[in-house]
């Protein structure tokens, strides 16, 4: 089988190219792509052969490739890649516009929308001077997106990095996406149960990373602060550290991995899709104060592997280091619950699931895709008993499953499984309704409702909650999902469960 991997552009060095470089490694034979490729500042490809594109002839290309935007849709679709049987693109943006020969299997790893055509208004507020071309700007934009569109319909089959960018794929694109969290190459990291008295962060210093949120906190608090990572952001941010806060740029991988160990946490104050820093600390056996949205929702324990604070700002999350600084921490066990779930050994399982799945027909198209694990998840859920769909949701434990199973089928025979649950205080009657009855209906039922008017008939949430849920995205770019998880007041699991149902292309995340 000829395989050929394709990457965006290969000119920085972030999560999404180390996970490139993973696949590279993984599918040694591989041919690679590519539109702009400067091995200098980007991820070690040794000796690999990298195809690029006519842009890679353009002088300083490399250095300003995000100017070029406009152009690197032709010329990916320029590529000749009809020798090829399968093709894993590796994309937030271009590289998914590849074509195919008919026959081969394109499917995609996307780590996440373009955010530039998506959500501009967040992506370009670290560029201070886009606001005067922003009319230009917009018309571009207008056209791309619809281009975006299109070419989001070439792969065959979606791989997210996490379930945030797969609401996301699902939401914009109308795509269905199977989640692959991406690992972290834990041979990087070392455990270390001896802890310093200093804090660390490690990012880009981009505005939307919101350092500026961690320095206010520090400033006011005097614990000593190290910020590793480069970006420009980085002079506005020392103007205003105070002197224990030190700021080192770029250092070394061994250095990097010897202040994941040795730090009392890890600070995230980003709204990350995914975000490999959070697990690369836990693997270090470091517990992590992070932002609670996005990506850290599927890598995080809070009060195991670490600690959430739900607004960004100084306050919120001075209040979440003084509760870590109290806990007593199983570093052991953080390191455990990161080396289980996020090696490449687990990775690799999934990718290679997932593709063997295609290849096999056992899944239908991408267009089809309800679910996390490539299958017709939809028909399995409806087919799921009551007490295991409400699991599944995160409404019951198992140990409350066990039990309502064990009283109707020796005690309370005469009762429903719901019945017995609201009984016990766990769950009113209408929530267990909703899922037995009403939840297996909403691909064919005719008149749609909206997220929170699901989860109102579930009785998981209530009108003054709904209305504080829409004026609070009024204000932000978080989905209705997402705030509602924000505030704990939903699980992640019930919002994903529920998804799962939505008939495809119907955008309910993002509204009432």
């Amino acid at each position: 089988m000829r395989i050929a991997l394709v990457h965006d552009y290969l000119t920085q060095r972030g999560g999404a190219e180390r996970v490139f470089e993973l696949l590279c490694k993984y599918f040694p034979s591989a041919d690679i792509f590519t539109s702009l490729y400067d091995p200098q500042q980007t991820i070690d490809l040794s000796e690999r052969l990298v195809k690029t594109t006519r842009l890679q002839r353009i002088p300083g290309a490399k250095k300003y490739f995000r100017l070029l935007a406009p152009f690197y849709y032709p010329v990916f679709r320029a590529l000749n890649l009809q020798d090829y049987d399968l093709i894993i693109s590796s994309s937030a943006s271009f590289a998914k516009a590849v074509r195919k020969r008919p026959g081969a299997v394109h499917v995609c790893f996307c780590h996440n929308v373009t955010r530039f055509l998506w959500d501009t208004q967040t992506y370009l507020r670290e560029y201070g001077d886009y606001q005067y071309f922003y009319p230009i700007i917009e018309k571009i934009f207008q056209y791309m997106r619809k281009v975006d569109l299109d070419y989001a319909q070439e792969p065959d089959l979606y791989m997210a990095n996490s379930s945030t960018v797969a609401r996301r794929i699902r939401c914009t694109y109308g795509k269905q996406a199977v989640t692959v969290n991406c690992p972290i190459d834990s041979t990087k990291f070392i455990l270390c149960e001896q802890k310093d008295d200093f804090y660390l962060v490690s990012s880009r210093l981009l505005s939307y990373k919101r350092i500026d949120v961690i320095v206010e906190a520090f400033n006011w608090l005097g614990w000593p602060l190290l910020i590793l990572g480069e970006g420009p952001e980085r002079k506005r941010l020392e103007s205003r550290a105070l002197g224990n806060i030190q700021f080192l740029g770029y250092v070394s991988d061994s250095l990097r991995t010897h202040l994941m160990a040795k730090a009392r946490s890890v600070i995230v104050a980003a709204l990350e899709d995914y975000g490999l820093v959070p697990i690369e600390a836990n693997a270090s056996g470091t517990p992590v104060i992070a932002y609670g949205a996005g990506g850290v929702l599927d890598t995080q324990l809070p009060g195991q592997t670490g600690v959430f604070f739900q607004r960004q700002t100084p306050e919120a999350l001075q209040t979440a280091l003084l509760d870590a600084r109290q806990r007593q921490w199983d570093y052991a066990k953080i390191q455990c619950h990161a080396l289980k779930n996020f090696s490449e050994e687990v990775f690799f399982r999934k990718v290679e699931q997932t593709i063997k799945q295609v290849y096999s027909k056992q899944a239908v198209p991408s267009k089809n895709f309800t679910g996390s694990d490539g299958a017709n998840q939809t028909q399995k859920l409806s087919a799921m008993p009551i007490g295991q769909l409400l699991q599944q949701a995160g409404l019951l434990s198992s140990e409350q499953v066990k039990e309502t199973l064990q009283l109707q089928q020796f005690e309370q025979t005469h009762l429903r499984f719901g019945e017995i649950v609201a009984r016990r205080g766990w769950l009113p009657q209408k929530t267990s309704d909703f899922f037995a009855e009403q939840l297996p209906q909403l691909k064919t039922e005719r008149k749609k409702q909206s997220l929170g008017g699901y989860l109102k008939s579930a009785a998981l949430l209530n009108e003054e909650q709904i209305n504080a849920i829409l004026q609070e995205q009024s204000r932000t770019s978080h989905t209705f999902g997402e705030i509602a998880v924000i505030k704990k007041w939903v699980k992640p699991e019930t919002i994903n469960l529920i998804v799962n149902y939505l008939p495809a292309g119907e955008n309910s995340l993002t509204t009432n």
